[in-house]
């Protein structure tokens, strides 16, 4: 095989997975859907974490019509002190910054 059949092999090659590639971003799921198990799975995995001086140690996420609700206890070491936010609203995805925003009324 010369170098020009290798070539052209390799170019036609990645061509096609160029064009499925496509395809499956164009005609693949836009949607992404969880449940409240899978979802507070994925926050489990992650905690206790901490950020400076601040430990997040437990959130709880509910999931009520249409609506999420999400409860994290952290503690700083600076004060002493233990905090409880809690946040509810309708979730929002924005894909230019990679964001999943939850709108609507926080406390």
């Amino acid at each position: 095989m010369t170098k020009r059949a290798f070539v052209w092999i390799t170019a036609f090659g990645l061509g096609l997975l160029t064009i499925a590639g496509a395809a499956l971003s164009a005609f693949g799921p836009e949607r992404i859907a969880l449940n409240e198990a899978q979802l507070q799975e994925r926050v489990n995995h992650e905690l206790p974490r901490q950020f400076h001086r601040l430990t997040v140690e437990r959130a709880t996420i509910t999931l009520a019509d249409g609506r999420i609700s999400l409860r994290v206890e952290a503690r700083t070491t600076a004060l002493a002190l233990a905090i409880v936010v809690f946040a509810r609203g309708v979730p929002q995805y924005n894909a230019e910054r990679g964001e999943i925003l939850c709108g609507g009324g926080a406390t």
